[in-house]
């Protein structure tokens, strides 16, 4: 009884002596794993979410942990292990909290941009993880050996600390992906993990072990309700890792798929653009979400539009599914055109949608059915319903618009999958397919063509650019697959230089390809696309590179250092002549603000040989010719901007000035009216309204508009002083009509 008694104390004091071990191996693990699933997320905005990122991510990460298992090992040999684990955990938190900020630093690098893509994506991945990640790997040999030497068991003992280890990734995993990532965001998530393990560090630097169980277990606890309750609600982490902020930006959220995020452009901020990671998925006129003839609005949107009105014929209404919701663009359009239409939208992610309701037009009520699954399991729940007798299908249009970065999920590309959306189609139906390649390399666009011929009768590829053929850069291609043949030839898209790729031009992608017909068992979408993807991944740098030395630039124009910003967008000329572009408009500004107004327009020129279709440039442009009294080719530039944006107030009031310089009021006060339709909360062009207005001796009108400047901004100078000027005049034009009589 005795030695019965006897070996149940051995065994629970065995127990007692492995808990806290056993629970840092735990917890360690668990934060390797968090790091892991967080590290693809986050590296998504500048390398975006593919095959070769997730592939580099899991490698450098298993690196780490290879190392350090091997260092950690003979660390455990030569120190005691309660201050090995209390720098290591330190260590680690350290280079948790590090994480975000080299994201930045290295997303945005200048040199960045002239490694290939593979060697970047390999970079960047190993200068973020590799470090925290094999300081975390030192952990387990290091908590092996001094679990060892409390004298229990040396087989149960290594046993419990690998199968503790194995249960706190398994947590880890589970905890991110369907927890911390859709509630948190990952800069949060990173900075509750630095403070975690900065709780373990301070943990072991405890010397009694009772009363550092009890305070791992409150410090744990205070991580929690700090995680939740502060970093979660502080817009996921962006107050305290953020690097710049984004006056544009309004929306900003990850969910379990994507980062969200929702800017409008500066140049038409009634434009607004939803970004999911790295990728530009669409675009709104927020004042029309219907509308879709804005200059900034996609071309293959355009085109989608014009196929959809040929396919349509007589027909009234339409029933149509529409595979990824995105902006919801596409289901506006429709709304708008053939009232009544039943809609069905697959949206993978809900917080997209969210995302469309709170600032992209769509309303909390939308009459379209919005679906959110998974494209290919909603086609096969309607072909399940189908079946058991339910009339579902029987669509005249089926759009396909869903991107995982630059590539369509490849569950959605299948010969398979083409299948089913067939048995949805009406007799009569057709399949409209968004995709982006090179003609060059054409391999995807090929394999795409080779797979719906088998399942359709007629099979047309279009490109939105007629030059297309010429060009080794991505381009965005339209595939509408059909039952019945289609006559092109009066087919028109106006603004738009498509082009319907001819025989020999299909032929050449059919070799590029080598016949491949993508399957459910064999789809290499992302392989496929390796050069589409490294030439996406130097655009996004460079946009990144353009975005951080833009608002560097802005902010030293605010602080008046002219000179300095001026001085630091050459320098970046000079390091990578890719970001031209950007940079020659940038120091035309700044010549500009300077008065140099023959240097700014040469900038200007180069900016615009550079980015013709930019209606910022034309403008910038035009101010400093109108400066210059040319008032010719200012008129010029600023009818060119408004035809690119015929929605820009600027233009309008610039050719208002142009009117007002040549003496023409009239026409003047005509372009400053339209201007004030377009932006009526515009002070400038109710003061210049209201100056015209005086020129022709209309007081009271001009005193009005005077009078609106200043309930806007009462402070506004331009409006006081053109105020008390019009009254003047008013007083004598009065005095003069009735001179005092003579007595």
């Amino acid at each position: 009884m005795r030695h019965s008694e006897g070996i149940q104390g051995r065994r629970a004091m065995e127990r007692h002596r492995l808990l806290l071990p056993n629970f840092t191996v735990f917890v360690s693990s668990l934060c390797i794993m968090v790091l892991e699933l967080t590290a693809g997320r986050l590296v998504a905005r500048f390398l975006g979410y593919s095959l070769d990122v997730w592939t580099s991510v899991i490698g450098i990460v298993l690196t780490g942990i290879a190392l350090g298992n091997s260092l950690g090992g003979r660390i455990a040999d030569r120190f005691a292990p309660r201050r090995t684990l209390a720098t290591l955990f330190l260590l680690a938190s350290l280079g948790s909290a590090a994480v975000p900020f080299l994201n930045q630093m290295v997303g945005r690098g200048m040199l960045y941009l002239q490694v290939p893509w593979s060697v970047k994506i390999l970079f960047h991945i190993t200068i973020l993880f590799l470090l925290p990640s094999m300081v975390l790997g030192m952990i387990g040999p290091v908590v092996a050996k001094w679990a060892l030497a409390q004298g229990v068991r040396t087989g149960r003992t290594v046993g419990d600390v690998y199968a503790w280890s194995a249960v706190g990734s398994i947590v880890g995993t589970f905890l991110t992906g369907f927890l911390l990532i859709p509630l948190m965001g990952t800069v949060a998530i990173l900075g509750t993990i630095a403070v975690v393990l900065a709780c373990l560090g301070l943990l072991f630097l405890l010397r009694n072990r009772f009363s550092s169980f009890w305070f791992l277990v409150m410090a744990l606890l205070g991580c929690i309700v700090l995680g939740f309750g502060g970093w979660a609600f502080a817009k996921k982490g962006q107050l305290l890792f953020s690097l710049e902020s984004n006056p544009h930006l309004l929306y900003d959220r990850e969910s379990r798929y994507s980062h969200i995020r929702v800017i409008s452009l500066a140049e038409a901020p009634e434009m607004r653009i939803l970004e999911l990671d790295n990728s530009t998925h669409s675009k709104v006129d927020i004042r029309d979400p219907a509308d879709i003839t804005s200059p900034h609005q996609y071309d293959y949107i355009k085109m989608y539009a014009s196929l959809t009105t040929l396919a349509a014929a007589q027909k009234k209404t339409l029933r149509v599914l529409v595979l990824g919701g995105g902006g919801y663009v596409m289901p506006h359009y429709i709304e708008r055109h053939w009232p009544g239409s039943s809609i069905e939208v697959a949206e993978i992610d809900s917080e997209v949608t969210e995302a469309a309701m709170r600032v992209l037009g769509l309303p909390r009520d939308p009459s379209m059915h919005i679906v959110h699954l998974d494209a290919r399991n909603h086609v096969e729940d309607l072909l399940r319903r189908k079946s058991q007798g339910e009339v579902v299908g029987n669509f005249d249009l089926i759009y396909g618009d869903t991107f995982n970065d630059v590539a369509v999920p490849f569950q959605l590309t299948t010969f398979e999958f083409n299948e089913k959306l067939r048995e949805l189609l009406s007799h009569d139906g057709m399949y409209m397919l968004n995709l982006v390649d090179t003609f060059s390399s054409g391999r995807f666009l090929g394999a795409v063509w080779n797979t719906l011929r088998k399942s359709f009768p007629h099979v047309y590829l279009f490109s939105t650019e007629k030059g297309i053929t010429q060009s080794e850069d991505w381009s965005t291609f339209v595939v509408l697959s059909s039952l019945r043949p289609l006559d092109f030839g009066t087919f028109d898209l106006k603004g738009v230089s498509w082009k319907l790729l001819n025989a020999s031009e299909v032929a050449h992608l059919e070799k590029r390809s080598k016949g491949l017909v993508l399957t459910d068992n064999y789809a290499p979408v992302e392989n496929l696309l390796a050069p589409v993807a490294r030439q996406r991944g130097n655009w996004v740098a460079r946009l990144e590179l353009g975005r951080q030395l833009a608002y560097e630039t802005t902010l030293l124009m605010q602080q008046g250092r002219f000179e300095e910003a001026l001085a630091r967008n050459r320098r970046a000329l000079t390091l990578n002549p890719i970001l031209a572009e950007g940079v020659h408009y940038h120091i035309a500004v700044l010549l500009a603000r300077q008065g140099k107004w023959d240097e700014a327009i040469a900038e200007y020129h180069e900016a615009l040989r550079q980015r013709p279709h930019v209606a910022a440039i034309h403008i910038g442009l035009a101010h400093a010719l109108f400066t210059k009294g040319r008032f010719e080719e200012a008129t010029r530039e600023y009818q060119e901007a408004l035809r690119l944006n015929p929605h820009f107030a600027e233009a309008l009031a610039g050719l208002g000035s142009v009117m007002f310089r040549q003496g023409e009021f009239e026409h003047a006060a005509g372009y400053y009216r339209e201007a004030l339709r377009r932006d009526p909360q515009n002070v400038v062009i109710y003061t210049n309204l209201g100056s015209t207005l005086a020129r022709q001796g209309k007081f009271a009108e001009a005193i009005e508009q005077f009078k609106e400047a200043l309930r806007i901004d009462p402070y506004f100078t331009p409006a006081q002083l053109g105020m008390k000027w019009t009254e003047e005049l008013q007083q004598e034009a009065s005095s003069q009509a009735y001179p005092p009589q003579s007595r």
